[in-house]
């Protein structure tokens, strides 16, 4: 049985909820930029990113197979947690998705092996974790109209620390997540 509204309750419409939320919007746009324009990242920057972002991703492989093949045989959760994380780096390696997108996507799932195991392979995912953070930061700048200024300075000291991408390894990537913070 459906629920009863009580007479008092104001109607809902389609153009109510129209006005309602392109309100919303508006004043978000609006005090988005109170306080001037807001800074984005260069074209020539996205694009850098977006260059850069095939490597990124076999890096973060590499580092996925690495502690993957370390459990051997045995199928433990942190195994099939790696292997999630695994899954969804070859499945952003082979997307259709612009890259940044399909990057955004994996690092939503790397993030998860954030304390998933202690020791070496533990600081490994841990750091896969951070990077992943980092990235996703990095693709939102990339992409969104509504990146928060503070998204944007951690985007560009990230791009500025990694540089031109050429040669890039796991320790380039280790200091530029650094240098984001």
């Amino acid at each position: 049985m459906p629920p009863v509204m009580p007479e008092s309750a104001p109607k809902v419409t389609r153009a109510g909820v129209t006005e309602n939320v392109t309100q919303e919007a508006a004043l978000a746009r609006w005090e988005g930029y109170a306080r001037g324009v807001r800074e984005k990242l260069r074209s020539d920057e996205v694009r850098r990113f977006g260059a850069a972002v095939p490597d990124l991703l076999r890096l973060l492989e590499t580092a996925l197979n690495s502690v993957f093949d370390e459990q051997g045989h045995r199928w433990t959760e942190l195994k099939l947690r790696v292997g999630a994380g695994m899954s969804a780096v070859e499945l952003a390696m082979n997307s259709r998705l612009q890259a940044r997108r399909a990057l955004w996507h994996a690092c939503m799932v790397l993030m998860s092996l954030k304390g998933a195991a202690s020791g070496d392979d533990g600081r490994l995912l841990e750091q896969v974790a951070d990077i992943a953070h980092t990235l996703s930061l990095v693709s939102i700048a990339c992409d969104s109209e509504s990146a928060s200024e503070e998204t944007v300075l951690q985007a560009r000291a990230f791009l500025d620390a990694l540089g031109d991408g050429e040669g890039l390894s796991w320790d380039a990537l280790v200091r530029a997540n650094r240098a984001a913070g």
